[in-house]
């Protein structure tokens, strides 16, 4: 499909515009739009008016790459105070306060060259969402910006509090959402009480229950609060061992809690590209890591019962068909057989359907290189 954005020229490329200025950031870089979804079969679309502002982190440093991500936002001074579509499939949410437009930037060809797939942060999402967990959903359109081809975009959802809300209920305004940069939602009080948790002596077991809000015979305690989602951390952890996500913990991070429920913190995937081969080696190890994120898991590492816990997820997810699992006596890719290699299913399953739209993103890149010549 093709999504089309119509806005003043300005607002885009003025000496005011958001593309001229991407390194800006906030409410005062935001601009009108009008947002359209267009599919080549005539199936139903939509056309919204929204906002939108430039998103990303170095990304938006143009000596780093001029195709830009988007955010979307969804307000009453432009039209809807959501996007009331299915944007991303039955089984997601249909309504939308906002969502991300991902250039890919890392996994494309002006960073990543001939490693690039465009599907690595892809194919992160919908691993964690086969482990049984909550992961923003994504799909590929062609963009187009007052009618110029724009390339090959990744709409997603942002995984805020309105996100959590959506998948796990109640009310967004409840719901703390923090990210490497700061807390969009909410607060950082409970992350904050989970940190000074970890920092105690984890390998009693009384510690490591009470985080979970339980007694140290692991029922629950309505008394204490529930900080963490252990079995969701331990899930989220593995998937990126497994892609060996180079520019994470410290990066690339969203988790979420609701403040009226009594659960734990869930952790989101964001961003996985830095993996598979670009700027990271396949055989890479970052089961070490402990800091930013990673703190909870980095200190429960010293607590027995975490430990076999995180064992038997690695044995669920790896062995008897499971989410990674490789069928060692024949574990080369064989699309008659994708049972023998699910990684690989999943990985082919994301990239042939952008096959040709690929011939699409070359264009803007091959006309550069003729106007050098």
């Amino acid at each position: 499909p093709a999504m089309s954005i119509v806005m003043d020229m300005n607002d885009l490329f003025g000496a005011q515009g958001i593309y001229s200025n991407p390194e800006n950031r906030g409410d005062a870089w935001e601009r009108a739009t009008s947002l359209e979804l267009i599919f080549p079969d005539r199936q139903p679309g939509f056309q919204e008016n929204a906002g939108i502002r430039i998103q990303g982190g170095a990304f938006r440093r143009f000596d780093l790459s001029l195709k830009k991500s988007f955010r979307l936002v969804f307000r009453e001074q432009y039209g809807a105070s959501k996007l009331r579509f299915p944007l991303f499939g039955p089984e997601a949410a249909s309504e939308f306060d906002n969502f991300i437009l991902r250039a890919n930037s890392n996994d494309a060809w002006r960073w990543g060259g001939a490693n690039s797939l465009y599907v690595r942060d892809a194919f992160a999402v919908e691993s964690m969402r086969e482990m049984g967990r909550v992961a923003s959903r994504g799909r590929f359109v062609h963009l187009y910006i007052n009618g110029v081809y724009w390339g090959l975009y990744n709409p997603i959802e942002r995984p805020d509090a309105s996100f959590s809300a959506s998948y796990f209920g109640g009310d967004k305004d409840d719901w703390d959402a923090i990210n490497q940069d700061s807390a969009p939602d909410g607060n950082y009080d409970a992350w904050n009480r989970l940190l000074a948790l970890v920092n105690g002596n984890v390998a009693d077991n009384a510690v490591y229950q009470r985080l979970q809000g339980n007694n140290p015979d692991g029922t629950r305690n309505p008394a204490y609060e529930n900080l963490l989602d252990v079995e969701n951390m331990i899930d989220y952890m593995i998937m990126n061992f497994y892609v060996g996500n180079n520019d994470w913990p410290h990066r690339n991070f969203w988790v979420g809690r609701n403040r009226e429920n009594g659960e734990g913190f869930k952790f989101y995937p964001w961003d996985t590209e830095t993996t598979m081969n670009i700027n990271s080696a396949l055989n890479v190890d970052r089961t070490g890591v402990n800091n930013a994120v990673a703190v909870p898991y980095g200190r429960l590492r010293a607590n027995a019962d975490f430990r076999a816990k995180f064992g038997d997820h690695v044995h669920r997810h790896f062995f008897n068909g499971g989410v990674f699992y490789v069928n060692p006596a024949s574990p080369a890719w064989n699309p008659v057989q994708p049972q023998n290699n699910r990684p690989a299913a999943r990985l082919f399953g994301l990239a042939d359907p952008i096959r040709s739209a690929i011939i699409g993103e070359t264009a803007p890149l091959l006309e550069r290189e003729l106007s050098r010549k």
